[in-house]
């Protein structure tokens, strides 16, 4: 209770220092002529409150320590700016190790938050819900509710204070001189205002914008603006073509909302309104209600009322929904072996809150992302370990006059305050160059390029907020472990024994360290590991053929139906764009086919029997509706008979070419050129086709069919004249010389005919093998964050054992002293730094080959799970490394003099 009696001192001091002033005053006003009373009345008032001064004295108290505090702390940063200049080696690794560390975990956290964390930027989004039904006993859909349905629904209903309807749709969107399909959505007035969402530029739709005969407006999100517009603010006003038709760009959507889903796959990049869904000619749902002519199947967004819940609003929709299909009967088309057939439709109605539509909390996808953060944030948590041996070892050689500071009169304190002052100052540079580490990182991570079967997942990771505040937190805790950690240990330094060993004392803390030596090589060993079985899986998908050149191959897809198109126009189109000499834009050959052997999402099957055998779906293939030059551009070689070519055309005999193994199902080892085929599309095609008979007129070899490795040659393939069969989906293959790729092919279409909508486009690989492009990514990165670790490891491997080595110079006189010869204590301190390595090496070989097993398992790669291969990257890269680590301190331990060792004795 020291500090009440001072306080209680103080008081009582200033009391009595201001009676005496309003005596002495009192006693000068009583002189002039006042009565007393009058005097200290007035004496009082111009001298002020007691309590006044008192609190202007514990102010200028309070500000006199902040200002010493101040002070010295600007004479400890300046005092290690000093040290830190004396120490360039020391601090430029401690700044890069920092700055590397937490650069590499922000930019991480950059990619994910722009994935799958980002705030989906609607206002008070626990309150959004999305209102949705499903049919039953059918093929289902994921929106089964019309516009009447919603109609009727938001006049019976009463747990949501507003509703909008929502349509997504594909359209054609024209600017400049290309086409490109693009996914949007339709909604009704309610829709931005029930969100909270406003513009960025211009404005939101409006209830006059809704209207029938109200002209068609158009509001673009931000990623579509900033992709095609670059970011030119003047672009409301413009008119861009949706459809076909004329669109008013009325304004830009805010960065953060890019629809009511946030998968990067499904995004939306425009807002049109309802009404105006009509004027581009947009699918017709299958699903039918006798007094709903519009046929649209969309979804329903409300905001609940607040004294509803999900619950509550899920158990009215399925009472409400129930009564509706009651009152009029559901029928949908379907698809079955004797041609489309409507049958009756029951749904379930549904409820579900927005937070959790599609990365929630709870989803694999966000665990996912939480497993990736977590592994780069050991790269992080290497760097701090590392960095806090390496300030101990740097500490080593300062304890000699630490201890003299001490001895001196120096308080803990202090000591604590300068050296982590020094860790401050690099925890500041180290901060400013993790920013400046981030931003190329995601940079190369933005991406508008297709992956996996050509779907466009556009990534757009920037600095916000979070990651600037991730990036904090990050050096903050390099600064706790590297900085505060060491402080407090080194000021522990035992005065007495320090000066009477003039500077070194003690047995060395090798323990502890050596953990940490171990526990880092386990990260690193790990992480090879998992590389390993990655690039197994490389060295696999290297070897294999898949039947297609697909090093040279070029993918576009579109759709026809998507535009509107007759088959006359699709027709002119394609003919327009393999008609164009392929040479012009660096291409072998060019071809359009309606789907490709593997990597696609969309697939058309055909039945195919002997003319003397029944159809049976045990002999299902896939049909390839395809253009002359199909098979050079695939880089398919006929290995029997003849490809079709401008020969076979509409009204000639038809024809179709197998694959070997269609061949080989359909008529064993017999020769089947000039054989007949009985074909007919499955219940699984887009288009129902009768059944007709062909004649084979060639034998392709096989391929992988459905995906690459995946699919193995099991499933056969038949190709098919587009001029005797047309699709409304197809793919431009085009096969290049040298180094034609995506833009080649994009001006190729685009020349022959700028309306053509390209949906995507990519090289073979992207498009087709997508998968394998993630393998390699992951195989990169593990491989990149195995060798940062292992270089953070040795580093401070290299560190501690420099402090072992000094801590133990006497002992290491005396075995000179003894007689042992410098190589001996080379291997000596070799030796004694390689065992925590050795057993972190073991340890980690152990969990990498267990993971390699699991990941082997969970994914659909042929590779092999580490065993071999990660041993021998292991060995190459830790052996040299941990030899290289302990050779430096081991070759100055070999210089201790013992004639200077037995002097100091």
């Amino acid at each position: 209770m020291r500090w009440l009696r001072r306080r209680r001192d103080f008081e009582r001091e200033m009391a009595d220092e201001l009676a005496s002033h309003v005596d002495h005053r009192a006693d000068d006003l009583v002189a002039s002529g006042l009565s007393r009373q009058e005097a200290v009345r007035r004496a009082r008032i111009e001298l002020g409150a007691v309590e006044s001064h008192k609190e202007a004295a514990r102010d200028s108290r309070a500000f006199g320590r902040t200002r010493r505090f101040l002070e010295q702390t600007a004479r400890d940063l300046r005092f290690a700016a000093r040290r830190l200049r004396k120490a360039p080696v020391f601090t430029l690794f401690s700044v890069v190790s920092i700055g590397v560390g937490a650069g590499v975990t922000t930019a991480m956290f950059s990619i994910l938050y722009a994935l799958i964390w980002a705030p989906s930027g609607v206002k008070d989004a626990d309150r959004v819900a999305l209102l949705g039904s499903q049919l039953q006993g059918v093929p289902t859909f994921e929106r089964a509710l019309s516009l009447a349905d919603y109609e009727d629904y938001r006049r019976a209903q009463h747990s949501f204070t507003a509703l909008a309807a929502v349509a997504p749709t594909y359209q054609p969107v024209a600017i400049s001189s290309s086409t490109e399909l693009v996914q949007g959505e339709a909604v009704t007035h309610e829709y931005f205002a029930l969100l909270g969402v406003e513009a960025l530029h211009g404005r939101v739709l409006q209830p006059a914008d809704d209207r029938p005969s109200a002209p068609s407006v158009v509001v673009l999100s931000y990623r579509f603006w900033h992709m095609k517009f670059s970011g030119d603010a003047t672009v409301v006003g413009r008119s861009i073509r949706i459809g076909g038709i004329p669109f008013e760009v009325v304004g830009v959507g805010p960065r953060e909302y890019g629809g009511l889903s946030r998968a990067p796959t499904r995004a939306g990049h425009f807002w049109i309104p309802m009404s105006s869904l009509a004027k581009t000619g947009a699918f017709l749902s299958p699903l039918e209600r006798p007094d709903d002519h519009a046929r649209l199947v969309l979804n329903v967004v409300g905001r609940l009322s607040a004294a509803a819940s999900v619950a509550e609003a899920n158990a009215e929709a399925s009472g409400l929904g129930t009564g509706l299909d009651q009152s009029f009967p559901l029928t949908t088309a379907v698809m079955t072996a004797n041609g489309q057939r409507r049958v009756p439709g029951t749904r379930r109605w549904l409820v579900r809150s927005v937070e959790n539509l599609n990365v929630g909390p709870e989803t694999v996808i966000n665990r996912i992302g939480i497993a990736l953060f977590a592994l780069v944030g050991l790269v992080l948590a290497v760097a701090c370990t590392n960095l806090a041996n390496l300030s101990l070892a740097r500490g080593t050689g300062r304890q000699q006059e630490l201890a003299v500071r001490l001895a001196l009169g120096a308080s803990r304190g202090r000591l604590i305050r300068e050296l982590a002052a020094e860790s401050t100052l690099i925890g500041i540079v180290g901060f400013g160059l993790a920013m400046v580490v981030s931003l190329p990182i995601m940079s190369l991570a933005a991406t508008d390029g297709p992956f996996f079967n050509g779907t466009a997942a556009p990534i757009d990771p920037h600095v916000t907020s979070a990651a600037v505040l991730v990036a904090a937190m990050a050096v903050l805790l390099a600064l706790l472990v590297f900085g505060l950690w060491p402080a407090v240990r080194l000021s522990r330094t035992d005065v007495r024994a320090v000066i009477a060993a003039g500077g070194v004392s003690g047995t060395p803390p090798w323990r502890a360290q050596r953990a940490l030596i171990r526990w880092q090589v386990v990260v690193s060993v790990a992480f090879f590991c998992t590389a390993a079985v990655f690039i197994s899986a490389l060295s696999g998908l290297t070897r294999h053929d898949p039947g297609i050149d697909l090093d040279h191959l070029t993918v576009a897809r579109t759709e026809f139906r998507v535009q509107q198109w007759d088959e006359a126009r699709a027709r002119r189109a394609i003919d327009a764009i393999t008609s164009t000499p392929p040479s012009t834009f660096g291409f072998r050959a060019v071809a359009a086919t309606s789907t490709v052997p593997f990597g696609s999402n969309v697939y058309v099957h055909a039945l195919l029997a002997t003319e003397n055998e029944l159809l049976a779906r045990r002999q299902s293939h896939l049909l390839l509706s395809s253009t002359p030059g199909i098979f050079d551009a695939l880089g398919i070689p006929i290995v029997q008979g003849r490809p079709f070519d401008q020969r076979d055309v509409a009204g000639s005999l038809p024809v179709v070419v197998l694959s070997e193994t269609s061949a080989k199902q359909l008529f064993g080892t017999a020769n089947a050129i000039g054989h007949a085929v009985v074909m007919q599309g499955s219940i699984n095609a887009i288009d129902q086709k009768t059944v007709e008979t062909r004649t084979v007129i060639g034998i392709t070899r096989d391929t992988d069919t459905g995906s690459l490795l995946g699919g193995g040659r099991r499933s056969g393939m038949a190709f098919v004249p587009i001029a005797q069969r047309y699709e409304q989906a197809f793919f431009i293959v085009a096969r290049s010389v040298g180094d034609a790729g995506t833009g080649s092919l994009r001006a190729l279409i685009h020349s022959a005919d700028q309306n053509v909508a390209i949906e995507s486009a990519g090289s073979g690989l992207v498009m087709l093998g997508g998968f394998w492009i993630a393998v390699r990514v992951v195989a990169g990165v593990s491989l990149a964050i195995g060798v940062v670790t292992l270089m953070l490891t040795m580093a401070g491997l290299t560190g501690v054992l420099a402090h072992v080595v000094l801590r133990r110079t006497r002992e290491i006189g005396i075995r000179k002293a003894l007689g042992a010869d410098a190589n001996a204590i080379v291997w000596l301190v070799i030796r004694d730094g390689a065992k925590p390595v050795v057993s972190g090496t073991a340890i980690g070989l152990g969990l990498g080959i267990l993971g390699g097993f699991l990941v082997r398992a969970a994914l659909p790669i042929s590779a092999v799970p580490v065993q071999p291969l990660a041993i021998l990257i292991v060995t190459i890269a830790v052996v040299p490394a941990t030899l290289l680590a302990c050779y430096v301190p081991a070759r100055r331990a070999a210089r201790v003099d013992p004639n200077l060792t037995l002097k100091e004795l």
